[in-house]
């Protein structure tokens, strides 16, 4: 009967394995078919090659499947068990989040992204799924105190491989660039044998396996708090001191990542343990000082070792670099193409009959505009208003075609236009022709290059909220709502030939891909355990595993959500947030439970 209960309980620990240790490991090449060759602003080129989320997502999707089918199996198993009689305030956000991911997938433009995951995410549906059943599977499932140590022994091994690649890869020495790592990356791809790979990091910038380096933020502010507590959860001095060693590799990769978001998120996170710490500090007033005191040591030992990162990200957020653009908006009107600068418009009327070519340059008030000739094809305004904008007239390649057009450029920014039935087309980078849009955004005006041009990003997402309140795009479907065919903005903010793939922002994310009521269902969620935590761990006296548990998945998870404010959710590191999740409502339903006996 005890081996019967051993192999079960072994079983349960698959999905944790999975999860915590295995998942954010896997690298491997794959090559697909991004299904994007339909759209105008998108090359003729649909094959891709993904190294880092495809497996990933696969294998989180088996997951799911496997966590659900042991969740039935011993509801069924145990028919007294009612897994629904407790935590309700808990499913009913989440199920709330779950029904309208799911109709946004069903009426998304693209139905294979939403529910399989697209380019450059894979974060379908049934990868969303899978977070929610794995936060259902933690809050049922840990119910011992071996519980939690087979999960630290878990972290121990996946996080402590994923923070050495990342510490590894700051001090100069990238696995993935070794022959051992490179052979291991293209094993399930032939087509990549023997050729070598080249990621678009510079040497010392950690990136691990999780794709980005802001990720490694997010990573290191959700599983540095988890580390540092398993430390003095964990009984043994080589579990302590592997510990120790872990939140060592995790301070370097962060380093190493230039990640502002994780340092903000460490910085908040600090405070936030300050302040439930606060009744405790009256009878340990030396450690408090000794605590403050590291802290302070840290942070200047920080800004001393990578001082011109501070000070890039610290510009990045309040000094950053305002809009410098002279092109505000091109459309089409009855008076030609109008091209809107910060001192009015003017406007181009163009035509060409075989090799001759004709075009007029007018004001508003249609005024001919002053231009001087610069070589056989080219005119420059010279009127004060719009001095220095010049007109080239071009032949562009479509199809099996030669047509005439012609390029606006100022300030080394360009736009190739094609005129064609009395309007004017995009002609852009990857040789393809496209219709004029006149792109709204809201907010961010003069601010579009904040947060490493994120202000640019979110200007142009916040108007897709109006279609998103009940439901959004459907999951992995920002990339075909985001206007990516809004040229003028692109280029002003140096995207030229760039895809907007996500918003850069978790909450935006969810609100334009699920809608936002999920969004809202999702933030209930958190806020919830959020709050009952803190309350719980701020009346807490002594703190033994539970507590000790509880609370580093507390900070570790507010962390996460405060790196969601420029992050966004991924494959990569969002599965050990929603595990984590789940495990601090079962540890504090366990200690809610001894404070009330």
């Amino acid at each position: 009967m005890k081996n019967k209960t051993t192999v079960q309980k072994a079983f349960i620990y698959i999905p944790f394995f999975l999860v915590l240790t295995l998942i954010p490991l896997l690298t491997f090449a794959h090559k697909y078919t991004n299904r994007l060759d339909t759209y105008a602003w998108y090359s003729t080129n649909d094959v891709n090659y993904d190294f880092f989320l495809y497996w990933k997502a696969i294998f989180l999707m088996i997951t799911g499947i496997l966590a659900l089918c042991l969740f039935l199996y011993f509801i069924c198993k145990n028919k007294t068990y009612n897994p629904f009689a407790k935590h309700t305030f808990f499913f009913v956000p989440l199920f709330i989040y779950l029904v309208f991911a799911l109709i946004s997938a069903c009426l998304a433009m693209e139905k294979i992204f939403s529910f399989f995951g697209g380019a450059e995410q894979f974060e379908g549906f049934f990868v969303l799924l899978t977070y929610v059943v794995m936060t259902w599977y933690a809050v049922y499932f840990v119910q011992a105190e071996k519980d939690i140590e087979v999960i630290y022994h878990f972290l121990m091994v996946g996080t402590g491989l994923l923070a050495a690649i990342g510490a590894f890869q700051f001090l100069g020495l990238d696995f993935y660039q070794s022959k051992l790592g490179q052979g291991l990356i293209t094993l399930l791809e032939p087509t990549l044998w023997g050729k070598s790979l080249k990621f678009n990091f510079e040497s010392g910038r950690s990136y691990a396996s999780l794709y980005n380096p802001n990720y490694i933020g997010s990573y290191v502010a959700l599983l540095l708090p988890v580390v540092v507590f398993g430390a003095g959860v964990l009984k043994k001095l080589w579990e302590k001191t592997i510990m120790g060693v872990i939140a060592v590799f995790l301070l370097l990769s962060l380093i190493g990542s230039e990640s502002m978001t994780g340092y903000l998120a460490l910085f908040l996170t600090l405070i936030l343990f300050a302040i439930i710490l606060i009744p405790k500090m009256k009878n340990h007033k030396k450690q408090a000082i000794f605590l403050a005191a590291g802290l302070l040591l840290a942070c200047c030992a920080l800004v001393i070792v990578k001082h011109d990162v501070v000070k890039y990200g610290i510009d990045k957020m309040v000094n950053f670099q305002r809009n410098d653009y002279s092109v505000k908006k091109i459309v089409n009107s009855d008076k030609g193409l109008e091209v809107t600068t910060d001192n009015g418009a003017f406007y181009i009327q163009f035509e060409s009959s075989g090799k001759q070519v004709n075009f007029a340059l007018k004001d508003a008030e249609g005024k001919k505009l002053e231009a001087r000739t610069s070589g056989k094809s080219s005119d420059i305004i010279v009127d004060k208003r719009f001095y220095g904008f010049v007109i080239t007239v071009n032949e562009y390649s479509v199809g099996n075609k030669q047509l005439v057009g012609f390029t606006l450029g100022k300030d080394g920014r360009a736009w190739n236009f094609i005129p064609a039935n009395n309007k004017y087309y995009y002609y852009n980078v990857f040789n393809r022709v496209d219709r004029i849009v006149d792109v709204k955004g809201i907010g961010f005006e003069n601010t579009q290059h904040f947060g490493s041009r994120r202000g640019y990003i979110w200007s142009r997402t916040l108007p897709l909220l109006g279609n998103s309140f009940f439901w959004g795009c459907g999951p992995d479907n920002f990339i075909l709502t985001f206007p990516n065919n809004d040229y003028v903005g692109l280029a002003n903010n140096n995207y030229t030939g760039q895809i907007v793939t996500k918003p850069h922002n978790m909450y935006l994310q969810m609100a334009v891909q699920t809608g936002v009521i999920s969004l809202i269902a999702f933030l209930v969620f958190y806020i919830i355990y959020f709050v009952r935590s803190v309350k719980l761990y701020y009346r807490v006296k002594a703190y033994g595993m539970w507590e000790k548990t509880g609370m580093g998945i507390l900070l570790g998870t507010f962390g996460y959500m405060i790196t969601g404010l420029a992050n966004d959710s991924t494959v990569t590191v969002a599965p050990i947030f929603w595990t984590l999740l789940g495990i601090g409502v079962a540890v504090n339903e366990k200690i809610i439970k001894a404070v009330d006996k």
